[in-house]
Order: C-alpha cells, then structure tokens, then sequence
C-alpha cells in the first residue's frame, strides 16, 4: 500500500539478534522515514519469519554501547511523527520484547514464541523492562520477569503486550486492517495523537489538561482539520494535503 514503509531486522547469521549496528540500523532507518512526507505508516518487523533472538550475546561491544544504541531506537520512535506498527512472528526474546513494546501498535502471530530469558543466564532484561513494566499489572511483570518463561501471542494480548493476536496465515491481512485503519487519518492528527500518548502518560492532571487545550487551539485551525470538516460534509473522504513539516506539534 502507498504511504507504508518497512524497516527490516535482517541478519538470519545470528536468527536477526539485536546488536549495535542493527539497533543504529533500526534507529536510523526510523529516523529517516520520519521525515519523509510520503510515509505515513512505518512497520518493523524480522526477516526470515522471525522477528527477533534478542541482543546479540556474542558480540564483544561495550554495555555502555549496546544501551545507547537501544535509547536511540526508543527515542526514534517514540519522536517520530509516524504510526510505528510492530509486527511479529517466530521469536520475539529478550530485548525483542522492549524493542516491540517501544512501537505504537504490535501485531503478532498466536504461534510467537515471547520471553525474557536473561535471569537463567544471570541477567535481567533491563532495557526491556523500563518499557514494558509500566503498561503490564505487577503479577504479570513478576511472572515474566522473574520466571523467564516463555508464552505465545494470546497470553501477550491478554496482558496488554500487543494489540492483537491471530493466527500466522492471517498476520500479513491482520497488518493490513491496521495500516488501512491508520492512513483513514491526518498525518497532522495522527502525529498529536501519538504526543498525547507519549506525554500523558506521566502528566500531572492540569499539565495534561492545558497540553490537551494548546492542542485543541493548535488542530482546530489547521488546513486537515478543515478539509476533514469539508469532507464529511461532501460525504467524501479527505484528500490530506498538508503536510508533516508544515506544522510542528508543540
């Protein structure tokens, strides 16, 4: 579909592990599509019909490197103006995890085999769980964090890990019910949306309530904004013509 983009965790060598140059790679890859106007989707998934192994245990690269090349791909991310769709087969372990749960939206295969298994080698799953530990109740951090166990996709659904689970035949047309839902949006409203989200979260009550004004004023006179009122009365769909860099979200 027009306006979607893939970046591709591509190294079938180490079964696509997450090492320094593939998390540069990744950042950068999301970095640069962020800025281009005709993107307006941007997917991450794994090659070779796994999504990721995890970091890559044989590579000698500094700890220190290996987590700056892990903020890199978190800030990307979370900055770009862009829907960020995760999706995920075959294995999603270790820093895979945080990695996926850093996107906006994750699909995955039922068959995904999901863990965090850095405790049985006397490691825990540090990077991934400064994301996905907020959005998970205690007793389903504990259980993965601290029994390591792996689940499939169903279980990663039902404790907020994902948006959806469904079998791998139906992946590729779940992916495409997801993009067709988001490019029906502004560009312009869609990149507000995700800045909700992302500041929110931590928001003091009334912070949130005067971001949320300074949004409302911002919007309300924006040239999508008009063209989507102008649509829905035409009874038409809206022919998005503004631009990303044409307004900045405050």
């Amino acid at each position: 579909m027009s306006g979607v983009a893939e970046v591709l965790i591509d190294d079938p060598r180490t079964r696509n592990a997450l090492g320094t140059a593939v998390l540069h790679g990744i950042a950068a890859s999301v970095e640069e599509l962020s800025t281009q106007d005709e993107t307006r989707v941007i997917v991450l998934a794994g090659a070779g019909g796994t999504f990721s192994s995890g970091g890559n245990l044989k590579e000698d690269a500094p700890v220190e490197d290996v987590i700056a090349a892990t903020m890199r791909v978190y800030a990307a991310i979370a900055q770009s103006p862009k829907p960020v769709l995760a999706r995920v087969e075959g294995n999603c372990l270790g820093l895979a995890v945080g990695i996926m749960a850093a996107c906006d939206l994750a699909i995955a295969a039922r068959e995904t085999r999901f863990a965090l298994p850095e405790p049985h080698m006397g490691q825990a799953p540090t990077m991934a769980a400064a994301i996905i530990v907020p959005r998970l109740r205690p007793a389903d951090a504990n259980q993965l964090l601290l029994t390591g166990a792996a689940f499939g996709g169903d279980h990663a659904y039902r404790i907020g890990l994902v948006n959806a689970s469904v079998p791998a035949v139906e992946l590729a047309n779940e992916q495409q019910q997801w993009i067709e839902c988001l490019v029906d949006g502004g560009p312009v409203a869609l990149a507000a949306c995700k800045e909700l989200v992302r500041t929110m979260a931590t928001a003091e009550r009334s912070d949130a309530l005067q971001k949320a004004a300074a949004l409302t004023v911002e919007l309300a006179d924006s040239s999508e904004a008009r063209e989507g009122a102008l649509a829905f009365r035409e009874r038409r769909l809206p022919a998005w013509q503004e631009t990303l860099r044409d307004k900045e979200i405050p």
